[in-house]
């Protein structure tokens, strides 16, 4: 009778409520915690979220950083805005490629060296990808399946072994 009731429990939670519909309704801060934190940060989160309320309540005792802490600088809040990725509020770079791996398309494009096998290049979706290109030779070795996705706000080339799956 416990499981099933834990199994009901569990089941209803479900997923969190997303953040945000619209970038609009995302702002960026430097807030980083009740008790703050050790090194500087940068991040978004929902327009008018009182991030401090909470704060009230928390003992920061014993959190604070020693000197073996290395933090990097703080990153330049002129180079993000905030924007809505997947329901979340997120920092990301105002001269982004993509935000999600939707934003990406994989390409096959001719390589500089002229030969006719062709190489993958990821592309953003709004960006003018070149021609597509018709030829194809035998010569070439088989090339691991790949998707484009994006990585630290560019999208990339991710290749993947489909043999190398765990059983």
């Amino acid at each position: 009778m416990t499981f099933a009731l834990t199994l009901l429990l569990l089941a209803d939670i479900g997923p969190p409520p997303p953040e945000c519909v619209a970038d609009k309704q995302c702002e960026l801060t430097t807030f980083v915690g009740c008790c703050g934190a050790c090194c500087p940060g940068l991040r978004a989160a929902p327009k008018g979220k009182d991030e401090r309320a909470a704060c009230k309540t928390m003992n920061c005792s014993g959190r604070e950083c020693g000197p073996e802490v290395q933090c990097k600088p703080a990153p330049d809040a002129s180079l993000y805005v905030a924007a809505c990725v997947a329901r979340r509020c997120e920092a990301v770079l105002k001269n982004a490629q993509c935000r999600d791996d939707a934003d990406c398309r994989l390409v096959e494009v001719a390589p500089a060296d002229g030969s006719c096998c062709l190489v993958k290049q990821a592309w953003p979706l709004d960006a003018g990808a070149p021609a597509p290109v018709i030829r194809r030779c035998d010569a070439c070795l088989a090339e691991l399946p790949a998707r484009a996705a994006c990585l630290d706000s560019r999208c990339a080339v991710v290749r993947f072994n489909p043999a190398s799956k765990k059983k």
